[in-house]
C-alpha cells in the first residue's frame, strides 16, 4: 500500500509540473523539424529597404531540419549561373567559375535551439565555403503557419559581400544589413 502511495503522489505531482520546453508540443523544435521551400532571400539596410543582393529576386532552395538534430540548407541564384561550354570538355573561365561560385550556396551540420527558444543556431559540419566549417550561425525565427522567417544577426558588407555585388548592389563597406530568408514548409 505504501508503495502505490508513494507512486500515486509522484505521478501527480509529475502531471501538475509544468512540461520543460522541449516536451510541449508547440516548442519551436518541433515546429521547425521538417523541409522548407526558399520564398525570398532578402537583405535588409537600417533603414528597412530590401536589396537582393545574395541570389537575386527569384531564388530557389531547402532548408531542412531533422528530428535527430542534424539540418542542411541549400540555396541556388536566381538566374543559375552557367558555362558557355560543358566544363568535362572546356575549363570554365575565371569569370564563370566565381559566378558559380556564388550562384550557390549549400552547408550542413548539426542545430540547436537558442537560450530564450526564439531561434535556432546552426552548428556547420560542412560547407561550400572552406571558412564556415566549426562555425556557429544564430539565427532568429519566426514560425506563422506554413510559413519559417529566419533573420540573421547584423553583418559588416565588407566583412560577407564581395566587391562587386556590393559594387552592383550600390552597398558601402561600412553599411551593416541583415539577411532575412522565407520559407514555405514542402508538402
Amino acid at each position: 500500500m505504501r508503495t502505490f502511495l508513494i507512486a500515486a503522489a509522484t505521478t501527480a505531482l509529475l502531471a501538475a509540473s509544468p512540461a520543460p520546453a522541449a516536451w510541449a508540443e508547440d516548442s519551436l523544435r518541433d515546429k521547425v523539424i521538417g523541409t522548407w521551400k526558399l520564398i525570398s532571400w532578402e537583405s535588409l539596410r537600417s533603414n528597412g529597404e530590401v536589396v537582393n543582393v545574395w541570389m537575386g529576386l527569384h531564388p530557389t532552395g531547402v532548408i531542412m531540419y531533422q528530428p535527430n538534430g542534424y539540418m542542411a540548407v541549400q540555396i541556388m541564384a536566381d538566374p543559375r549561373p552557367t558555362f558557355a561550354d560543358n566544363p568535362a570538355t572546356t575549363p570554365p573561365s575565371y569569370e564563370e567559375l566565381r559566378n558559380a561560385f556564388f550562384g550557390y550556396y549549400a552547408y550542413w551540420g548539426r542545430y540547436s535551439i537558442n537560450n530564450t527558444g526564439d531561434g535556432v543556431v546552426h552548428d556547420v559540419q560542412a560547407s561550400e565555403r572552406p571558412g564556415e566549417v566549426g562555425l556557429k550561425y544564430p539565427r532568429s525565427v519566426s514560425i506563422d503557419g506554413a510559413k519559417l522567417v529566419i533573420t540573421t544577426p547584423a553583418y559588416k558588407a565588407s566583412l560577407l559581400l564581395p566587391g562587386h555585388i556590393r559594387e552592383r548592389a550600390q552597398i558601402r563597406e561600412d553599411e551593416e544589413l541583415v539577411n532575412r530568408l522565407t520559407w514555405q514548409r514542402a508538402e
